[in-house]
């Protein structure tokens, strides 16, 4: 079958800014040809530096992230049927166009620009939002995990939160308990004049600010019930806790 495009064809709902002519070389990558992409249905191209699924549908090459947002899955592996990707996993459904999740507890696939031209097909891996783009998407997957109580969107969202530069404190200050909140305006030492801030009701009890009152603390959620000094119980104490007890049976047993 003859391949008759001489002018690339812009797919316009992941690359709705292409202009024509050839793909920038700087921004686009050949990955294979629009042939072999028609007779296998996807295919996912290795040495990008990028886990991408590339597919076909509808007379259009589409390009995703290959890692599905829920975990991890290939999407390669699932099937697609009306434009919705559908992973193999927990089936998870995406809009192939566009990449937006139907389910709450999956997050948005990533897309990426696809271009054909002269019988390849061409994709952009450079393109990615911004800083402030990044913040205000995880902003609202933050929001919506709260609201809906979904903890592994909650973590997913805070973890990518965290690699955004200065989006932690604008973001998740305003989120957090007021009275777990408080603006301490004097020195807290009463060594320098100040005093202590009173705890407010209901908030949590404050850290230990001594090495003493630490190990009692460390001491007490790990101590078990039934017999601290028994081996076979002593699962959760830590190696460095099974140590000092070690020593400490052993210069008792050395003294007696």
């Amino acid at each position: 079958m003859a391949l008759m495009q001489a002018a690339p064809t812009l797919n316009p709902a992941v690359d709705p800014g292409g202009v024509d002519g050839a793909p920038d070389a700087g921004k686009f990558v050949s990955v294979c040809t629009v042939e072999e992409l028609q007779e296998r249905g996807v295919i996912t191209p290795v040495g990008l530096g990028q886990s991408v699924a590339l597919f076909w549908h509808d007379g259009r090459p589409y390009a995703v992230d290959n890692r599905c947002p829920h975990m991890g899955f290939p999407l390669s592996k699932g099937f697609c049927k009306d434009a919705i990707l559908t992973c193999y996993w927990h089936y998870a459904r995406f809009d192939l166009r566009t990449g937006g999740a139907f389910d709450t507890w999956a997050d948005d696939v990533r897309t990426f620009p696809v271009r054909t031209h002269d019988g390849r097909v061409w994709i952009n891996l450079a393109a990615a939002r911004t800083s402030e783009e990044e913040r205000s998407h995880w902003t609202g997957r933050l929001q919506e995990a709260l609201d809906q109580n979904i903890p592994l969107v909650q973590a997913k969202s805070i973890l990518a939160l965290l690699d955004v530069p200065r989006a932690w404190r604008r973001t998740c200050s305003p989120l957090a308990h007021p009275r777990s909140v408080k603006r301490r305006t004097r020195p807290s030492s009463p060594s320098r004049g100040g005093r202590r801030p009173t705890p407010l009701p209901g908030a949590p009890p404050p850290r230990p600010t001594t090495s003493r009152a630490a190990c009692t603390a460390v001491k007490r959620s790990t101590t078990t019930r039934r017999n601290p000094l028994d081996g076979a119980r002593r699962r959760g104490l830590g190696r460095i806790r099974d140590r000092f007890h070690d020593a400490f049976q052993c210069g008792r047993n050395t003294r007696g």
